[in-house]
């Protein structure tokens, strides 16, 4: 995996461990408000991913 992919993995995986244990503190009040910011977290890293593979690809 491209090295700049993985850092985009880890920082989404920390992120949505965060989310996760802040949506376990609230006791789900606020449960959906987390899953969109998750939800948002992968969306953007998946866009991320496009770009750079298509920048990639120009290149070659």
């Amino acid at each position: 995996m491209d090295e700049h992919l993985q850092i985009i993995a880890n920082l989404s995986a920390a992120k949505f461990r965060d989310l996760s244990a802040a949506a376990k503190a609230t006791q789900g009040e606020n449960l959906l408000k987390y899953e969109k910011q998750v939800i948002k977290s992968y969306f953007v890293a998946y866009i991320l991913y496009l770009f750079s593979f298509n920048k990639e690809n120009n290149l070659n």
